[in-house]
Parts: C-alpha cells; sequence; structure tokens
C-alpha cells in the first residue's frame, strides 16, 4: 500500500453480497455449466494452454479437448466489481488522496444529494467535507477508481444519484459504485502481454461468478473439440 492510500473506515452496518447487490449475478446457461467446473478448478492450471489473442480482445485458451474465449474488457470489468464488493463488504476499502484537494461548488440539488449520501460516500472511500456556502472539499477517493479523474468520478456518482426514501438507497448507490469500475477496466484493443493476460484470467476463475460481466454479458464461451469435428464435417 502506497504512503497516500489509506484505509476507508465504512460507517454504516454491513450486509452480505447477495442482500446488497440483489440480481445482480445472472445464472449460468446450461452449457457453461456443463463445461466451465473443469478449468475453474485450482488443478487446472496446470493443464491450461494460452493459444493467442483474437481481435486483440478475445484470449484463446485451450484446456483438454475443449477452447475457451475469454473476452478480456468483460473479464476486467467482473475482476474489478468484485473486488470492490469485497472490499466494501470487509470495510477494507482503500482511498487515493487527492492533492490538492478537490474544491466543488455544488447546486441547491447537489448540496441536498451530498447530505443525504454523505455517509454512503464515506463507506466507499471519498473524504468529503463542507467547505462554505455549497462548496465541498474533496480529499480522498476509492482508490481502485483513483485512476478515473477525481473530478469525474464524483460528479458522475452525483448525476447518478436522486433524494430518495427508498430504505435500499444505499444498496443502489453501492451498486452504482461498483460498475463505475467498469470504466476502469481495459478495452477490447488494448494491448495485453500473455503474462498479464493470465493473471487477468487466474484472477476472474476465483470470482464468485466468473461467466459473466456486472451487466449480465459472457466473460467466456466454451468449444469442445466435437463442436469443431462437426463444423469441419469431421463428424456428423
Amino acid at each position: 500500500m502506497s504512503a497516500d492510500t489509506v484505509p476507508a473506515s465504512a460507517r454504516s452496518p454491513q450486509t452480505t453480497l447477495s442482500e446488497e447487490f440483489p440480481e445482480s449475478t445472472p445464472v449460468a446457461t446450461y452449457e457453461q455449466q456443463e463445461l466451465l467446473p473443469g478449468i475453474l478448478s485450482p488443478k487446472a492450471k496446470s493443464r491450461r494452454r494460452i493459444l493467442g489473442c483474437a481481435f486483440r480482445t478475445y484470449w484463446i485458451v485451450e484446456y483438454g479437448s475443449e477452447l475457451y474465449l475469454i473476452d478480456q474488457h468483460a473479464a476486467h470489468e467482473k475482476v474489478l466489481y468484485e473486488r470492490f464488493t469485497k472490499m466494501y463488504q470487509n470495510s477494507s476499502v482503500t482511498q487515493q488522496m487527492v492533492s490538492p484537494p478537490l474544491i466543488f461548488t455544488a447546486t441547491l440539488e447537489e448540496k441536498a444529494l451530498l447530505d443525504e449520501y454523505l455517509e454512503a460516500f464515506t463507506a466507499t472511500g471519498f473524504e468529503i467535507e463542507p467547505f462554505g456556502g455549497r462548496e465541498y472539499k474533496v480529499s480522498a477517493v476509492p482508490y481502485h477508481l483513483s485512476m478515473l479523474g477525481s473530478r469525474q468520478l464524483f460528479t458522475e456518482m452525483l448525476d447518478h444519484l436522486e433524494t430518495s426514501r427508498d430504505p435500499k438507497k444505499l444498496s443502489i448507490y453501492i451498486l452504482r459504485i461498483a460498475t463505475e469500475a467498469c470504466k476502469a477496466a481495459v478495452k477490447g484493443g488494448d494491448m495485453l502481454t500473455p503474462a498479464e493476460a493470465e493473471a487477468l484470467i487466474d484472477e476472474l476463475f476465483l470470482c464468485e461468478d466468473p461467466y459473466h460481466c456486472p451487466h449480465g454479458r459472457p466473460t467466456i464461451i466454451a468449444f469442445t473439440e466435437k463442436d469443431l469435428e462437426k463444423r469441419f464435417k469431421r463428424i456428423v
């Protein structure tokens, strides 16, 4: 941990992931359930072979008599999403200090939102305090999202909030900031080295649901050797 990265204290009661993120994780398809458990096993790592990358986006992995295509963007989204949700659940979200601090002048509506959601901002790694009138000082942001830029991240979070009496509003806020992690993920077309791809795949396979990104898109598609033989009409 760097000198300017410090733990953020979560001041609200912690809940389980299933309570905090209801219905956010799709169920794997039958085909994925049938083919993927083998390659997900820790014992499979030594038998897994990365063959290359197609279209600078899809990593081709061979395992036994199966081929897997892994979308690097969807995979990284999932990895970042689960990193954050687990840190939040364990009250171990870290902060990146902002130097110099960001001074933000809020509208009346934004001030009401900040006052309403200040506890949620604090629990997820922001350090915000009133700075006189309608001005606020932002001294820290969530470390894992700091690459998005403190002003952009802070203003985007405000833009997606609304005043609400919904008792689940904290859950809605946490889900929103977790999905902000998607913007920090590598994109399709970004160049990864084989070593970086392998590290990403290793972490993906440790996720609770490695099959889908937070938006529900598949992260991995499997083909059997028999599928290919049928396509090439080697068998019927």
